[in-house]
């Protein structure tokens, strides 16, 4: 699957030979297991994909991801189509830790990664 990591995999709903995967930067791809290809790419988020899920009638596939984006696709064989982009934006966006006590580093980079600030 080259150089991405996998972080969400799900089966095709109507081709059971197809696996769709998230990756650890961003893409959506659709991978032929038979095959051992890659049938289509799209390029989801700006960051790691967390989940994906199928939602039927009409078929659809919903992605979100750690920069607090979900999006739904138009899923048609082995096409992704982008239909609509949420953006959530960051839980801590422009909290303040400035004046924070008490806080060890690995808890502050974890609030800076989700959006405060120093």
């Amino acid at each position: 699957m080259g150089e991405r990591d996998p972080t969400a995999t799900i089966p095709h709903p109507t081709l059971s030979h197809l696996l769709i995967i998230g990756s650890d930067d961003g893409t959506i791809s659709i991978w032929d297991l038979q095959e051992r290809v890659c049938l289509a790419q799209s390029i989801g988020h700006q960051h790691e994909i967390l989940a994906l899920k199928i939602v039927a009638n009409p078929l659809r596939l919903v992605s979100c991801s750690v920069d607090g984006s979900l999006k739904v696709w138009g899923l048609q064989d082995t096409r992704l189509t982008e239909l609509c982009s949420i953006d959530f934006g960051t839980p801590y966006q422009d909290l303040q830790l400035s004046a924070v006590k008490g806080l060890n580093r690995s808890q502050l980079d974890t609030l800076v990664q989700l959006g405060a600030l120093k």
